[in-house]
């Protein structure tokens, strides 16, 4: 009997013809892994939505090959987004800065921002209103793109660099 956390689930191979999940067949894998003991395989099952467990591919939603872009390929990428992006040295981030007086409408200005992030499903690293030098100064709205799991760019951050650059700046 399977433990209660595991009721309703089962590793399931699919054959070519079980693409949609007719005749697919729980395998001599369940009962091990009902156990608690190994699967049978050298990795360990990645349980997919609506989708087989897989043994021998890994989950790549940027398709980069679980790698960030290589700086050379980085820098010729800032000819596709606006030319207040700036790289990092390390060519790990791209920032850009916008100034503003009105508190007000720098956070509409990030909310805005927040607003594309979540249709590209890209979030930024970063993103900060400072106002460093005090009272009828303006505010200063910075954000930074990075990808946290390959350590650096893709090229959905500079899809999002690309659509934020399309906003109209906070007036200042």
């Amino acid at each position: 009997q399977k433990p209660a956390f595991w009721r309703g689930f089962a590793l399931i191979d699919r054959g070519p013809a079980d693409v949609n999940g007719a005749n697919a067949q729980p395998t001599s894998r369940d009962a091990a892994v009902a156990k608690g003991g190994a699967t049978g395989a050298s990795k360990p099952g990645q349980w997919t939505m609506e989708d087989t467990t897989t043994f021998s591919k890994k989950c790549d939603p940027y398709e980069q090959g679980g790698k960030p872009l290589d700086p050379a390929h980085a820098l010729a990428l800032m000819d596709t987004v606006d030319k207040s992006w700036k790289l990092s040295e390390d060519s790990k981030t791209l920032s850009c800065e916008w100034q503003t007086l009105d508190l007000v409408l720098a956070v509409e200005f990030v909310q805005r921002i927040a607003v594309i992030s979540r249709n590209e499903n890209q979030a930024p690293l970063k993103t900060t209103i400072s106002n460093p030098q005090g009272r009828g100064a303006p505010h200063i709205i910075t954000v930074e793109l990075s990808t946290p799991r390959l350590k650096g760019l893709s090229y959905a951050d500079f899809m999002l660099a690309l659509k934020i650059g399309y906003l109209p700046p906070p007036a200042p």
